[in-house]
């Protein structure tokens, strides 16, 4: 593809030689996207990342495009979205807001193609998220099957034993089903 990912976790940056170097990195970056799980304290990066975009923007520097991904119910992480996020007053940060939380491999790779149209001014916007099913069932040859009744009459043979798994979604969303 043409963007480039570069990911840290939180447990990545444990200590300050790792977060210096993820903030240069970062800098360095056309966009930024922090998902916090737990308010500013789930990246151990945000306060010196903050400050070198303050810096770089205050000596005249180009800086990434921030996106800071509030979690749930996360009231300090909905802040520093407020604060520190760009596109709130054009509607894309709503736009990539949508794509990271309705997930999915097809949302994901939506919200880079956003990102990708957005710095780099190239191509047509994605097609907006498409919410994932909270329901269905899953077959390997077959993907994700929504209509369960269909399913059942047309492919399974009432003569053979019948097994159910049940997993957590999240297997599902990240293709790790094998």
């Amino acid at each position: 593809g043409r963007v480039q990912v570069m990911a840290r976790t939180q447990t990545q940056l444990f200590d300050q030689a790792r977060i210096e170097a993820f903030v240069e990195q970062a800098l360095d970056s056309h966009a930024v996207v922090l998902a916090l799980h737990g308010g500013g304290g789930s990246c151990p990066a945000i306060e010196p990342l903050l400050a070198g975009l303050d810096r770089a923007r205050a000596a005249g520097q180009p800086v990434p495009r921030l996106h800071v991904q509030s979690a749930g119910g996360d009231g300090e992480a909905l802040l520093l979205a407020r604060e520190h996020s760009d596109g709130l007053e054009d509607g894309t940060y709503q736009t990539l807001f949508s794509y990271l939380r309705h997930s999915g491999p097809e949302n994901l790779a939506s919200a880079l193609a956003f990102l990708e149209f957005l710095v780099l001014g190239q191509g047509q916007p994605p097609p907006p998220a498409a919410p994932i099913p909270r329901e269905g069932a899953y077959h390997p040859d077959l993907g994700l099957v929504a209509d369960i009744g269909a399913y059942v009459r047309e492919r399974l043979d009432p003569a053979r034993p019948r097994i159910g798994l049940w997993f957590f979604q999240g297997s599902w969303l990240n293709g790790n089903l094998e």
